[in-house]
């Protein structure tokens, strides 16, 4: 049997063709996994220092050894993926963590793959005393100390406070001539007030409870916050 030169050359272009279109579904689909990249996610995002939470990831490299650091500073664990290059790590927040957003990274020792989840250190103090003990300690504080709190200055002011203020979630309440407020913590700016409240509150779970004026007695009031389920 004898093939033309034209024949030839179509063949050929045929084969050119079948290659190409291979190596582009190779490389479009080895792009997309590159694109879609390592995941982890924490099982809290908000906790004071000591935390101890769950570190997910996955699409990270099979049976490879992953480490996870806070701050890109601090090593807080390291753990072998599965078969499937996924992973759950129980991990700590450093004590020395200052309040304000860190960064938890995991990295793939093999892969090199790496990512990162966000925290928010917060030390809250949600009611009179702290806790309900009322010793006024808060075991968590890792900026004020002896040595430095004389150096305090002054961010800004409220008048005529008159029950002792918690701190919950950037926000300090705290009631004063029987009204309740809510105040920036960091600007002092009002973000609202309540009626007929006369005792310090607490802060459980987004609602904040006080003691107030009810009818012509007194009664606990609840104050369900804005954007809090």
């Amino acid at each position: 049997m004898r093939f033309s030169t034209r024949s030839c050359l179509g063949l050929s272009m045929l084969l050119l063709l079948v290659l190409a279109t291979g190596l582009g579904l190779y490389t479009s689909s080895r792009g997309a996994a590159q694109a879609a990249g390592p995941r982890v996610w924490l099982s809290q995002k908000v906790g004071p220092p000591t935390a101890s939470m769950q570190l997910q990831g996955n699409r990270f490299g099979v049976n490879e050894t992953v480490l996870a650091y806070f701050d890109d500073t601090t090593q807080i664990g390291s753990i072998t993926t599965d078969a499937t290059g996924q992973f759950v790590l129980q991990v700590t927040v450093p004590k020395t963590a200052l309040p304000g957003t860190h960064t938890v990274r995991a990295t793939g020792q093999s892969s090199g793959l790496t990512t990162l989840a966000l925290f928010l250190v917060r030390t809250d103090w949600t009611q009179l005393g702290f806790g309900p003990s009322h010793l006024g300690n808060n075991p968590y504080e890792n900026v004020l100390t002896t040595s430095n709190v004389s150096g305090l200055t002054l961010d800004w002011s409220h008048p005529t406070i008159d029950t002792s203020p918690v701190v919950a979630n950037g926000v300090v309440y705290a009631s004063s001539h029987n009204e309740l407020y809510a105040l920036d913590a960091v600007t002092g700016t009002l973000k609202w007030s309540g009626n007929t409240c006369y005792t310090s509150a607490v802060v459980v779970n987004g609602v904040v409870y006080v003691l107030g004026g009810v009818g012509n007695g007194y009664g606990l009031l609840a104050f369900h916050l804005p954007g809090m389920s």
